[in-house]
């Protein structure tokens, strides 16, 4: 279960976009310190893993979200953490958050940190609850 209510958790994704986030002090603002800065905020959790790849593998959702491969006919929400492979991020896959989609999968916007100059279908997906 959650410590906030989905409109809570979208608003506060919106107040994240335009920033850097360093949410552990180290290295920077890493994608991972976006991820954990949303997650602590909407579960009072942090996220554990040694890079951003091993996110869905290393963490229990349970009660907090749903793990999910992508495919075609799923349509993430917004708020819904986007897991990019090792073929990311020099081996270290990346992750990111939804904003906005379009039915169909016709668009979309995720904040981030760090540039992704293309996309993967091989991606993983955390739909908070």
């Amino acid at each position: 279960m959650t410590n906030k209510t989905r409109s809570q958790a979208h608003a506060y994704l919106d107040r994240l976009k335009g920033y850097w986030w360093d949410f552990d002090g180290v290295y920077g603002a890493q994608c991972f310190d976006l991820a954990n800065q949303y997650w602590y905020y909407v579960t009072g959790h942090t996220l554990s893993g040694m890079y951003a790849k091993d996110i869905p593998f290393v963490n229990d959702f349970n009660g907090y979200a749903n793990v999910v491969k992508n495919y075609n006919s799923y349509i993430p929400k917004k708020g819904t953490l986007v897991v990019f492979p090792y073929e990311y991020g020099n081996g270290c896959g990346h992750v990111a958050i939804i904003v906005w989609i379009k039915i169909g999968m016709a668009g979309q916007e995720i904040i981030r940190q760090r540039l992704l100059k293309q996309y993967t279908t091989n991606i993983t997906l955390i739909c908070i609850l």
